[in-house]
């Protein structure tokens, strides 16, 4: 994010906060916070093991929500558990089965949350971060930030983090465990490193003491709301400004900034008598177009997004884009200039998961790798840990994207009552003919002289105006009376057929 400025826009209501961050002005990222679906990422709960499951090498575990948590096998904190369960047989692959047992009491943490009918997935391998620290309870060492590269500064800290800990262990109760320092901690001075030692020693006793005094399943430690989150996980050094439209969250924030970073300067500030700050810097209508499935580009081509649960995929088309002479160079023009435009939408729409980009054919392999680069450089920004491949065979791009916390859609959006989420309806000739069969039926199951067709206004319409009438031939048929009635209240696809 080097050069760029970044902007914090926050808009609170009092069901719901929104936190804009624009970087050189664009919209990049949308975190939203509801008071009755508050995000668990990052909480730390008290749990219990539910049910183990051998087949799938996981675990559910009920940690006090409606839905059980998922907790696999690599999100175990084996090398701590191996101990207790082997008794001597380290050399032996770990399986859920010697790791956990049902009715276990375990400590866990929120690593994504709930999606639909899935609950949410937990780890052993907790974590929890500061400014300049990531303090893991498990494992016991020192690891520095690969962002840190002069080596003298990284052999620095870490030896100084070793002597403030085991300083601390003298003074106090032994800990154990893993740091990890941030790339924020480069060039710190020493007593900030310890202010922030001592915090995460403090909240990581606290959260032993809740696990002690808890008798059920239950949280037990709460991250940060989004907006004091947003700032502790950017490096304040690359935050320019904070606008936000609330005083409490503005009093929240000013007291969270001066506590954590002390003399550095922030521009913050509220603006509580604007009507509607999110319009002001455009970030409704951003929003509402990230929801399209289609993206227009500025020369005529088109980009494609098709969120589903097992990928995305995006589709790049040239569209109207016909370019001079050379086909080639507008494939490549095309492509090129999608890349913005997708990288900007999977940061926005938190596209993650599996994401497939089917980029128009080059032949070109200096185009290729033109478009791969470019590609990953604008990548560069997203804090989401992602891996992008080559080229596959087929010429489509395969990006693999943490996930976290649900996507855009999955936020704003629900499925369609009429298509359940299908995106396509039943074509009028379809529905037409249905009704053609259904009506032959009753009148032959019913054996009544008067029966009665309920439809949506649209497929009236339709039927009437079709060639061959239904009513019609079906009385000459059967000699019946049959009725149409006009449902405003059906959809297309909805019709009842009554006997009278």
């Amino acid at each position: 994010m080097t050069n760029t400025k970044c902007q914090f826009v926050v808009n609170h209501e009092p069901q719901e906060t929104r936190v804009a961050v624009l970087e050189d002005g664009i919209l990049q990222e949308l975190h939203i916070q509801r008071a009755d679906a508050v995000g668990l990422v990052g909480n730390v709960y008290r749990a219990t093991v539910m049910r183990i499951l051998p087949g799938l090498e996981a675990a559910f575990v009920d940690f006090g929500e409606p839905k059980n948590g998922f907790l696999g096998l690599a999100d175990i904190d084996a090398p701590l558990l191996m101990n207790k369960a082997n008794s001597g047989k380290e050399d032996q692959p770990p399986t859920i089965k010697n790791l956990l047992h049902e009715g276990q009491n375990i400590i866990v943490q929120v690593i994504k949350d709930a999606v639909d009918a899935k609950g949410a997935r937990v780890t052993m391998k907790v974590s929890i971060a500061s400014r300049y620290l990531v303090f893991m309870p498990a494992g016991n060492a020192v690891k520095v930030s690969h962002l840190i590269k002069s080596r003298d500064e990284r052999k620095r800290l870490k030896t100084q983090l070793r002597c403030m800990f085991e300083e601390f262990n003298r003074a106090a109760k032994p800990h154990q465990g893993t740091f990890i320092l941030r790339s924020d901690a480069a060039d710190i001075d020493m007593q900030s490193l310890k202010i922030d030692l001592q915090f995460l020693l403090d909240t990581w006793s606290s959260v032993l003491l809740a696990k002690g005094q808890s008798k059920s399943p239950g949280c037990i430690y709460i991250d940060l709301p989004v907006t004091q989150r947003l700032i502790r996980d950017i490096a304040p050094r690359q935050l320019n400004e904070v606008i936000v439209d609330d005083q409490q969250i503005y009093d929240d924030l000013y007291h969270f900034w001066s506590h954590y970073y002390g003399e550095e300067s922030l521009a913050l500030t509220c603006v509580s008598h604007a009507p509607n700050i999110f319009n002001g810097y455009g970030i409704d209508d951003e929003i509402h177009r990230a929801l399209f499935r289609r993206l227009d580009l500025d020369d005529g081509g088109y980009v494609i997004f098709d969120e589903a649960e097992a990928m995305t995929t995006i589709d790049i088309n040239t569209g109207s884009h016909v370019g001079q002479h050379d086909l080639e160079k507008t494939v490549f023009q095309t492509n090129l200039k999608s890349i913005s435009v997708i990288t900007q939408q999977i940061r926005l729409r938190n596209l993650s998961g599996i994401i497939i980009i089917d980029f128009i054919d080059m032949q070109n392999q200096h185009h290729r790798q033109q478009i791969l680069s470019s590609l990953k450089k604008m990548m560069e920004n997203d804090p989401v840990n992602a891996t992008i491949s080559h080229f596959t065979e087929l010429g489509l791009i395969q990006i693999r994207r943490k996930r976290s916390y649900n996507s855009l859609r999955q936020i704003l959006m629900t499925d369609c009552s009429t298509c359940q989420g299908s995106g396509v309806l039943k074509s009028l000739d379809t529905v037409m003919l249905e009704m053609w069969r259904e009506l032959s039926g009753a009148a032959k199951a019913y054996e009544s002289s008067h029966l009665q067709l309920r439809a949506s206004s649209e497929m009236i319409d339709f039927v009437k105006a079709s060639k061959v009438s239904i009513s019609k031939t079906l009385e000459r048929q059967f000699n019946c009376t049959i009725e149409i009635v006009d449902e405003p209240s059906f959809v297309r696809e909805k019709f009842d057929i009554v006997s009278i």
